[in-house]
């Protein structure tokens, strides 16, 4: 993915983080109360509404992952970009990568 596009820094180039981005179904309003339901039902350690989307730390065992979730495009076309990735390591044995597709996956139910 062009890192120039990405709305928040790129990957380090370690296996242990993800990005990618949806269109998403339904207006951008309805989007992020669709993404912040969700990123309570899952137990975040911490969950920050910024401008434009929301950041989250997600604990596994001692170790913590920070997910960023953007939203771009207009009202009634959102797109929504989303990051994971391990603050310590450098595998995480596809931790973020599933992380970041059950999201996308509770978010469209959301919204369907």
């Amino acid at each position: 993915m062009n890192s120039e596009s990405l709305p928040f820094k790129p990957c380090p180039g370690t296996p242990n983080c993800y990005i990618t981005k949806i269109d998403v179904k339904g207006t951008m309003t309805e989007a992020k109360i669709a993404t912040k339901k969700v990123l309570q039902s899952m137990g975040t350690k911490q969950l920050k509404e910024v401008q434009n989307g929301y950041d989250a730390v997600f604990q596994v065992f001692i170790f913590l992952d920070d997910v960023t979730i953007r939203f771009t495009g207009s009202e009634q076309t959102p797109i929504l970009w989303i990051r994971s990735a391990s603050r310590v390591g450098h595998s995480d044995l596809g931790v973020n990568k599933r992380r970041v597709n059950d999201i996308l996956s509770r978010i469209k139910k959301e919204l369907a």
